[in-house]
Parts: structure tokens; sequence; C-alpha cells
């Protein structure tokens, strides 16, 4: 499969000298992957109006550089394209790895700066992946093919604003801090707050505990968005403000098991002069992951268990619309080159989904087979 130029910045960095990047110090480091999947579904609807069966095959690519401009400053710039080139550039898609993108084809998912202030200090602005979460934004860090509902809680896919990380060698915590504009999905990509209203912000507060030993580390993570519930009637009012809760774990016991646990609470606040059928939106999501690596076999397979449950009550703020899916998965990850840069998986899914709309409702069930082909840079 061919892979055409993402943009005319990243064939100037193609042509650059090779010594660009091929030392550990180089200026500019190239990395990504090919994502490649065919997938299969078979959904049926309690009343059978809904039923359909489909398949076919879609993509994920990123291709990032690593920037060092001095030894305290740097950057990264992350380019990223996926299979829904031709749905328009207005329209908003779900990719593989359940991350809500603009329907372009090509996107820009980061674009930022680094700033060491202190050997212990790094504040970084621009666009970047928010902290929030225990699943890796991308799939090189999945421990199966696709990544879970409860991903959809994560907020924006990409915020903008600024960062400090604080993070002391030998010490087992760090602490993280952000303010960007928005976290529950009102803030993507804008460069100013709405005309107006000029609240629309978001802080963010991570800690992270490492388990003495390397037996894994503890997150607790912490939301404000100050206007996450939107305007309903095209007036300059404030809109409702927005809580995330959030702690998960990654547990290693031993060198062959890996265990993630992670546990999230929203509540999204109405907005000033709501209607009698808006209610505060509150969401909650569980999840529960075990990876077990097969010993003593020549493609180091590990094979992956995952159980999610994610509810969210008064969707969109309307009174009484509810969403519930459970969801079990369970993948097979494979390396039969002899090489971490390439992987070959399996898996299949489960999903129970349950909707009600206060005057209907709807449950579905869904079976997901998915084979993939993940090609990994450099």
């Amino acid at each position: 499969m061919r892979i055409r130029t993402l943009v005319p910045a990243l064939a100037c960095l193609a042509a650059a000298p090779a010594f660009m990047f091929a030392a550990d110090s180089a200026p500019v480091k190239l990395d990504g992957f090919v994502d490649t999947i065919y997938g299969w579904s078979d959904n049926k609807s309690q009343d059978a109006t809904g039923d359909r069966v489909g398949s076919g095959f879609q993509y994920f690519a990123k291709l990032g550089a690593e920037l060092t401009i001095s030894d305290k400053i740097g950057g990264q710039i992350d380019i990223t394209s996926h299979s829904y080139a031709d749905s328009g550039f207005n329209t908003t898609d779900t990719n593989a790895n359940n991350v809500s993108v603009p329907g372009n084809g090509v996107w820009l998912r980061q674009a930022y700066g680094t700033w060491k202030m202190t050997p212990d200090v790094t504040f970084k602005s621009g666009e970047f992946i928010n902290c929030i979460g225990w699943t890796a934004p991308y799939a090189p860090g999945l421990y199966r093919i696709n990544a879970g509902p409860i991903t959809s809680l994560y907020g924006d896919a990409s915020t903008v604003g600024a960062d400090v990380v604080w993070s002391k060698s030998g010490s087992p915590v760090n602490f993280e801090a952000a303010l960007t504009n928005g976290f529950f999905s009102e803030g993507h990509g804008e460069v100013a707050q709405p005309t107006g209203s000029n609240y629309g912000y978001a802080l963010f507060l991570d800690g992270t505990y490492a388990l003495p030993d390397k037996k894994g580390n503890v997150d607790a993570e912490f939301v404000y968005d100050t206007e996450a519930g939107g305007i309903t009637d095209g007036s300059n009012d404030r809109g409702g403000a927005g809580y995330h809760l959030g702690l998960n774990a990654t547990l290693t016991p031993n060198d062959a098991v890996t265990v993630g646990l992670e546990g999230i609470y929203q509540k999204i606040g109405t907005p000033d002069g709501a209607a009698a059928t808006e209610s505060d939106q509150k969401n909650v999501g569980l999840t529960a992951l075990g990876n077990y690596k097969i010993p003593h076999n020549a493609w180091n397979a590990s094979v992956t268990g995952q159980v999610s449950y994610v509810k969210k009550t008064n969707v969109l703020l309307v009174d009484g619309d509810t969403s519930k899916t459970t969801e079990v998965a369970v993948a097979v990850l494979t390396t039969p080159a002899g090489t971490d840069k390439f992987g070959v998986n399996g898996e299949i899914s489960y999903a129970k989904v349950d909707t009600d709309a206060g005057t209907s409702s709807t449950a579905a069930k869904v079976w997901t087979i998915s084979l993939e082909a993940l090609y990994i840079i450099p």
C-alpha cells in the first residue's frame, strides 16, 4: 500500500540531510505508524429495524516530528491521516481508535513547543493530547485493536492551551497542570473564546504515583470546565460548568501480567436560563483490562481481556435521555516478523447498547471481529 505525501512541509523534511535523523541528538527525529484494520460487525436491534452487517478495511496513520531546538527548547508535530478522506472538510468522524476527528483525511493532531524551565519543570504550549485517561491515544500503546467505549469520556481529542509538568528524577510522584480552551468538546481547535462569553476555559490537574519495585502506578485526575454545557438560546449567557473526576491504575505484578483499571465520573451543568426540559448530564465510566504475555513463544504473543461499562444520563442535557454501553473484548497480539515494530493482531468484542429517549427506547447487540497489521516508525 502506498502512503501519499501528507503535506508539503513533510516532503521538505524527507528531503533534508540524513544527519538530521541519524542520532539521538538530531534536531528532527521522525516517528509514527501505519495501522490497517479489517473489520466485520453484526448489529442486531431489539425490533430488527436497525439490523445490519458491515465489513471493510480502514486505516489510521501518524507521522510525527520531534524537534530539538536547544538543550531547553523543543517541540512535537504529529500529522495524522485516516480512512474518511472523502467525507468532507466540515464533518466529524470516529476513527479506528475511537477518537472523534475532523473528516478531512489529514489532521494536525499535535503541534506544540516545550521549554525545560528547570531540571524538574517543563512548560508546553500549543495543541496537544490532554493528560486524561488510561487508554493510549495511539495504536502502538494499546493492548487491543480498538480503544473501547470509555474513551468517549476523555474530552477533546486534542486541546489548545498551556501545560506544566513537574517530574523530579528519583521521585515516585509527578504532577501536571494545564489551562485550555475547554475540555468537553467545545474548545477543540479554537484560537479564541466566543465573543461575548469568554468563559470556556478548562483547568486540568493530574498526579501520578509510581508503585515501589516497578509494580505500576496510580493516577488521579480532575478537570473543571467553566462553560461545558453550552448555550441553547443564542444569547451571551454563560453555559453550565463541567467537572471530570478520574482514577486509574496500571499494575504489573510480574513481567508477564499487566492490569489496567479506570473509573470516571463527570457532571455537565445546564446553562443559564435552562429550559424545563434540560437537566445536568452525568456520566460514569468503568473499565478493567488484563494482558498476559504467553511465555516461550516465537511470536511474543500476548492475550488481552477487557470489560467496560459507560452510562450517560441526560445526554446532551436533555432530561430523561440516557445511554448505556457494556462491552466485553478479547484480543491476541503478535509480532510474527521478529521485531516489535510490526504487529499482527486479532480481536473479538461484544457490546450491548441501550438508549432511552423518554418516549422511545432501543437496544442493540453488536458483535465485532477485527484483524490488524500495525507498522511502527522507526
